[in-house]
């Protein structure tokens, strides 16, 4: 199989029907084909390799990239938690502190985007209006107070997390 970027490898190792990971079953059988056993031995190798991840970041990157029957409702959470910790970690201000609630429904929002935008070539899942509107935020002032800045901030966080993560796969992948 060609992978072209580590994002695909790690997609269509989870959308190969029959490979193991977290209880899923092979298909592979004596009956399949050369190709078809090859594939399913390189899906198995992008999985080891995410496998090594910590579980914090396997969550994210199943959340990103995995086929969407591939990903729990703990993934999803972890993944959460774990862009909204980072970005409190390079972010302490007085003011944010008291907006805690607001930062984490846009850290869900820029989730969402950043798959959106990494499946469909760029393009936006939402305006920042509508995301800051079910954040709370009235989207006249967003500037103003800052908050397109904590945005960008949330989706630079889910740059480094996303990078950190798909580093196996593309160790993996440079190997080949």
């Amino acid at each position: 199989m060609k992978w072209i970027t580590p994002r695909q490898a790690w997609h269509d190792a989870f959308y190969t029907p029959g490979v193991k990971f977290g209880g899923q079953r092979t298909n592979c059988t004596k009956d399949s084909s050369f190709a078809r056993i090859a594939h399913c031995v390189e899906a198995g190798q992008v999985m080891c390799a995410i496998e090594k991840l910590p579980e914090s970041l396997k969550s994210l990157g199943m959340v990103l990239w995995a086929p969407l029957t591939f990903v729990s409702v703990q993934d999803f959470n972890r993944a959460w938690e774990t862009v909204v910790e980072n970005f409190w970690l390079e972010n302490r201000d007085e003011k944010l502190n008291r907006h805690t609630h607001k930062v984490t429904i846009l850290a869900k929002f820029a989730i969402e985007e950043f798959r959106f935008r990494d499946t469909n070539g760029g393009d936006k899942l939402y305006t920042l209006k509508e995301v800051f509107a079910q954040a709370g935020i009235d989207p006249s002032n967003a500037k103003r107070q800052g908050w397109v800045l904590v945005w960008n901030r949330l989706l630079s966080v889910l740059q480094e997390l996303a990078d950190e993560a798909l580093r196996p796969v593309s160790i993996l992948l440079s190997k080949k």
